[in-house]
């Protein structure tokens, strides 16, 4: 029995003096970040009143605007659905490029993930106003910079969906002879369908709000 009881005792971790370290730099960090940019909650009660007017105001809209609101609203959804459809396949794509147990050469995935990584940190209204200088102001613009921008939040996140699926089906599909192309529709699209679904669609619902701000 006291065996049983010495078994049930999970082993208790040991204190490090760093991790109190950290804990001390990070909660003074938040407070002079505070201080420095006079960011306090009290300016928000202080301004309750502002905010309480605007929410008034915007549970009593205009409907009379509706006939020039709607076909701007369907153009917004359709640039979304566009903008991420292409962005989804194009991300999946390049994702097979990087991912290390499809792609063998470092050197290759190296040099396209340093490209990903380029591409991921350009925001959205500066996308948006590369693809207006190429293409001029319009729907195409902003659907061609929804594209980009989707690419660049999915594709890390199905390259790492990739890497992480069972190597099991991969490596015997590799011994019967099977080419890259059978091993990606046979193995890679099977395990990892539903993660690529669900992270489109949470990016497409994401996207519906930026071509408001892009066109």
């Amino acid at each position: 029995m006291p065996k049983t009881k010495d078994a049930m005792n999970l082993p208790k971790r040991k204190f490090k003096i760093m991790n109190l370290v950290w804990t001390i730099i990070m909660v003074a960090g938040l407070f002079i970040s505070i201080d420095v940019t006079n960011t306090h909650i009290s300016v928000l009660f202080q301004n309750w009143d502002q905010f309480a007017d605007i929410f008034v105001q915007m549970s009593h809209p205009d409907w009379g605007y509706m006939s020039v609101i709607w076909p701007k609203l369907i153009e917004t959804i359709k640039m979304a659905v566009l903008g991420t459809v292409l962005g989804s396949v194009i991300a999946f794509i390049y994702s097979l490029l990087i991912a290390r147990n499809i792609v063998k050469n470092k050197a290759v995935t190296g040099v396209l993930r340093f490209i990903m990584n380029i591409i991921r940190t350009i925001p959205d209204l500066l996308l948006g106003a590369i693809f207006v200088a190429i293409v001029g102001i319009g729907p195409v613009a902003g659907v061609m910079a929804l594209a980009v921008f989707t690419f660049g939040v999915v594709v890390k996140l199905f390259y790492e969906a990739i890497e992480t699926i069972d190597p099991g089906p991969i490596e015997a599909l590799t011994a019967v002879g099977a080419n890259k192309l059978q091993i990606i529709h046979q193995a890679v699209l099977h395990m990892v369908y539903m993660h690529l679904k669900s992270m489109s669609e949470h990016q497409q619902s994401l996207v519906i709000s930026v071509p408001v701000v892009l066109v």
